[in-house]
């Protein structure tokens, strides 16, 4: 049997390249066509930008969100006792209860006062026999969430949800089910 040396290719070689390149080639055209046709539309009768006025149907595209819209949407999801809170730097967030566990929904503020990302935050405190590798196990087998000790040992479930680029209310709702969904597989996760 010849061996192949590097640097080195045979016609199979250059045939299997061929086709690699002109697949690569077609998932890429495929892949810019569905995402534009994936932009969001402009609805007739509304403002262009998604920012104008309050985003108040679940259709409509918004790229920030206010605290009570925030909090809206974590009632429509399921959660209990939802109300605004201000902290030491001014900023209003969002608390909410689900699973008998208050849930802080924190907005993440540009420098025009918009909060384009919730950070979704359970604080547990110190757990017994849950640790640094307690939190990986679950960061390697959930996504969506991170689970992590903090510098005094306690223990936090946070999720990101980002607004960049335009998502709707639906999209808000849905993560913060999410995030209860995720929060109930955390109290049945046992590191094994």
């Amino acid at each position: 049997m010849a061996q192949l040396l590097p640097g080195t290719t045979t016609q199979r070689d250059r045939t299997m390249s061929i086709r690699i390149t002109v697949a690569l080639i077609a998932a890429a055209f495929a892949m810019s066509v569905a995402l534009v046709e994936a932009q969001p539309q402009p609805r007739p009768g509304q403002p262009k930008g998604g920012g104008g006025g309050s985003p108040a149907q679940s259709g409509d595209v918004i790229t920030s969100t206010t605290p009570d819209l925030t909090a809206r949407m974590l009632r429509d999801a399921g959660y209990s006792d939802v109300k605004t809170v201000q902290s030491k730097d001014g900023k209003t967030h969002v608390i909410g209860n689900v699973h008998d566990t208050s849930v802080a929904v924190m907005h993440v503020y540009d420098d025009q006062n918009r909060a384009y990302i919730l950070d979704c935050l359970v604080y547990f405190g110190k757990q017994d026999k849950i640790d640094k590798e307690y939190a990986n196990a679950w960061n390697k087998k959930h996504r969506f969430t991170q689970a992590y000790i903090d510098d005094d040992g306690d223990l936090n479930l946070m999720m990101n949800v980002e607004l960049a680029g335009g998502v709707t209310s639906q999209f808000i709702k849905h993560s913060a089910q999410r995030y209860a969904a995720m929060l109930k597989l955390l109290y049945e996760f046992k590191n094994e």
